[in-house]
């Protein structure tokens, strides 16, 4: 299947000038069989999809076998387990910070709810008000519902409500909005003045994509439509009354894990059977990666993954 594509200006600064860096398809999930260009800004250094789907064609692009939707929900692995507690622990803490008493929270591409069970599990620490989700595959919102949580199926910049939530969650997911400016303008209504909008996703400055390049899990092409640096997103999210309050280096071993993936599917291993093996079951994997991403956190301030706590600029 092939859907149209159309070029783009910058989404953050609209500037026409950018430099081509690498072309590529979607290897792993076969979703649609187009050749997609990523490109960098010449202006602001923004790197982003330059070759874009339509908006009706965005959801084309979330097979029902994406990772996030399959099984790895039902996972039993150590890495499954770990990751669930790191998560409870680093949203617990985050919002003991801020002194939110009562969490009226949405999490804002929710695949099957994996997120909203760890602020679940809150309750008992924090008053829980609300527990909501946001979500465009069919097939994980009919799970979410299904553990008797609220799902909007709906991309962010369609979204309707007169509500406001203390607690906004990305969780990877800026990356795959389709329209950052429509998207940013919502966020900025449903937010509350005391609330934070945590977002998480990849980061340039790290050592994976220098070695992998095109290969890099964190561009996951053609669902990654723009790939943030923390200055030129910095000053782009003053246009919508949004700060930087707080950032943190993630550890992120599945990129590793999937570059590896990558980079043997596209030189036709998929089916010799070693690149079913960089898996995230893959428990020694897991292991193995992780030193290489608290080096690189520790010692050279670099990781693939970042976490930003953003307020308003009046809070």
């Amino acid at each position: 299947m092939y859907i149209d594509l159309q070029k783009r200006n910058c989404p953050l600064c609209n500037d026409a000038n950018s430099k081509f860096l690498f072309s590529s398809k979607d290897y792993r999930y076969h979703s649609v069989e187009n050749e997609f260009e990523y490109s960098e800004c010449t202006k602001c250094q923004h790197i982003f999809l330059s070759t874009y789907p339509k908006k009706e064609d965005v959801v084309k692009l979330y097979p029902p076998t994406l990772m996030n939707y399959g099984d790895i929900e039902t996972s039993n692995s150590i890495g499954y387990r770990v990751k669930n507690h790191l998560d409870f622990i680093n949203i617990r803490n985050t919002i003991k910070k801020t002194g939110i008493q009562k969490i009226s929270a949405l999490d804002i591409g929710c695949g099957t709810g994996l997120y909203l069970d760890q602020l679940k599990k809150l309750n008992g620490h924090i008053a829980i008000e609300t527990l909501e989700g946001m979500e465009i595959s069919e097939h994980a919102c009919q799970v979410a519902k299904g553990k008797g949580y609220t799902i909007h199926q709906c991309l962010l910049e369609d979204f309707q409500t007169d509500k406001k939530y203390n607690v906004i969650i990305m969780q990877q997911v800026i990356e795959h909005l389709h329209d950052l400016d429509a998207s940013f303008k919502i966020l900025s209504k449903l937010l509350s003045p005391d609330g934070i909008l945590i977002i998480e996703t990849p980061n340039m400055n790290c050592l994976d994509r220098a070695i992998f390049k095109k290969y890099w899990e964190g561009y996951h092409t053609p669902r990654h439509f723009n790939l943030f640096r923390k200055k030129s997103f910095g000053t782009w999210l003053g246009k919508y009354s949004f700060a930087i309050h707080e950032m943190k280096l993630k550890i992120k071993p599945v990129h590793w894990i999937y570059s590896f993936q990558n980079m043997l599917i596209v030189n036709g291993d998929k089916e010799k059977g070693l690149a079913r093996f960089f898996t995230y079951k893959n428990t020694f994997l897991l292991l193995f990666f992780t030193p290489f991403d608290l080096f690189q956190i520790l010692f050279l301030r670099k990781s693939s993954d970042v976490q930003y706590i953003l307020k308003k600029k009046d809070s």
